[in-house]
């Protein structure tokens, strides 16, 4: 086991202040419990690339079934918090919300997706606000959800594009989880009858203006399927099976796109490709060999850029064996490249894959055996391998472990590298720090290992990092309670 050696950076001049403004009286933005801050405002999700680092505090008023949303953003060291809040009438609980372009002019918006409840009982709404938290579309807010099939889960979303008779271009949510096909997107077969056969699909919602409402379409339909086996001259019995969703690329969310993975043939003799759907329009590309049903789940591609980490593409890991796994990436609905590693261990085995970034012609990966996290560097054709202790926590699975790890990009005489942000607070120690990409090498090293403070002068809770365009690289990001008043403090990754 390595000993952690950590900085304290309290006294340090580059460990900033960020002061909070209210357009009113002060909020509330956390607490102490047992010693620990407990924080009442979240960092807001966004959708695709976004240079704004925005919080947000929500209060509910449970005797009035309301929820009032406070916006908070960031400019230079100051916190404000925006002049109107968001509020939300007969609300039970919060499911999304999520900052994006929704009518393609340019500005970020704000999309909430939220349980609500009448007489009638609970059901899904959307709402949906511009950047001066006013309604998006006057004639279609507090939008309700017709559930009239089943679906596995509503909860995670993507985004992908319509463009509507009145509201114009937009971006409409969508989904991808087991579920029926809707009617509307149904043939009654020859004997009359509906199909309620459920699988994994693609979904997205229609809106129904004069209802202000939404209906749930599909995009991966029966007869999407049929034309799919048209094309490939597919055998009667052979079958078209949607294996999963893609990680939404920098592309995909300005153009509105969403990708799947789909398999055709009989059973476990598959051939894999990529569509990319929107409302209108669907495009299938060429088959790609190298990807495999094995293959456990698909991570981002991310590529560092002076404006922080782009999703460019998509990296699947197919493990053969104990020892024998293949790494391949994709780009849009195309392989470009494949990496063979074989572990050698005789007791240890390889368990997934956690990021993968790439810099002009470089490529630095990060796997993740039982006992070790392996970083593989690519420069000019040649690979490097080098390995270190992993996280170990006898009571957290592997994929529970790969999610402690961040991809983040660090900044050190005038040159940015990939990273991967730790923070181990959320286990046990009091402690965030990098896991930094040196010369091909993953290496923990002390100018990015600092402690939480916790004192009586000023305790702290880590937050989710971000980028700063002004300096080329992440931040630390803290919530700090100092004298009975709470600000955010930041400390560049370098």
């Amino acid at each position: 086991n390595e000993l952690p050696v950590v900085r304290d950076i309290r006294g340090e001049s580059d460990f900033k202040k960020n002061i909070f403004t209210f357009s009113k009286k002060p909020l509330p933005l956390g607490s102490v419990l047992n010693g620990k801050i407990v924080p009442y405002i979240s960092t807001i999700d966004s959708y695709g690339k976004s240079s704004k680092h925005e919080f947000y505090v929500r209060r509910t008023l449970k005797e009035e079934k309301k929820m009032e949303i406070s916006v908070f953003s960031r400019n230079g060291l100051s916190i404000n918090e925006a002049s109107r809040q968001i509020v939300l009438e007969n609300f039970v609980s919060l499911v999304n919300f999520i900052r994006l372009d929704l009518n393609f002019d340019g500005k970020e918006d704000y999309l909430v997706q939220a349980v609500h409840e009448d007489d009638k009982g609970k059901f899904f709404q959307f709402s949906f606000y511009n950047d001066q938290m006013l309604p998006l579309w006057e004639k279609f807010q507090s939008v309700r959800v017709n559930l009239d099939l089943t679906v596995a889960n509503m909860n995670e979303l993507s985004f992908t594009r319509m463009d509507h008779p009145t509201l114009g271009a937009m971006m409409v949510p969508a989904f991808f989880t087991e579920g029926q096909l809707p009617k509307v997107d149904q043939k009654i077969d020859f004997y009359g009858r509906w199909d309620s056969n459920k699988e994994l699909r693609l979904y997205y919602l229609e809106p129904q203006v004069e209802q202000n409402s939404f209906r749930i379409r599909a995009l991966t339909t029966t007869t999407w399927k049929e034309n799919v086996k048209k094309e490939l001259n597919s055998k009667w019995f052979e079958t078209v099976l949607v294996e999963n969703i893609l990680p939404v690329s920098v592309t995909d969310a300005q153009r509105g796109e969403l990708r799947v993975v789909f398999s055709v043939g009989q059973g476990t003799k598959r051939q894999i490709f990529i569509s990319t759907f929107n409302t209108s329009k669907t495009l299938r590309g060429n088959v790609i060999p190298q990807i495999v049903l094995q293959t456990e789940g698909v991570d981002t591609l991310f590529s560092i850029t002076p404006t922080g980490l782009d999703a460019v593409g998509d990296a699947f890991l197919n493990i053969y064996d104990r020892s024998r796994a293949k790494l391949v990436t994709t780009k849009d609905s195309a392989q470009v490249s494949q990496l063979n590693y074989t572990h050698e261990s005789e007791t240890d085995i390889i368990s997934g894959h956690i990021v993968s970034f790439e810099k002009g012609s470089e490529r630095f990966s990060v796997l993740q055996t039982r006992d070790e996290l392996i970083g593989l560097s690519t420069i000019n054709g040649k690979v490097t391998k080098t390995s270190r202790p992993k996280l170990r926590y006898s009571f957290l699975s592997d994929k529970v472990l790969s999610e402690l790890y961040n991809p983040v990009i660090y900044k050190r005489s005038g040159v940015q590298s990939p990273a991967l942000y730790v923070d181990s607070t959320a286990v046990t120690a009091n402690r965030v720090y990098l896991f930094e990409e040196q010369n091909g090498k993953l290496v923990a090293s002390m100018k990015n290992s600092l402690i939480v403070p916790s004192t009586k002068e000023m305790a702290c809770k880590a937050l989710n990092p971000a980028f700063s365009e002004s300096t080329g690289s992440h931040e630390f990001v803290f919530l700090c309670l100092e004298d009975k008043e709470w600000f955010i403090r930041t400390f560049e990754m370098k």
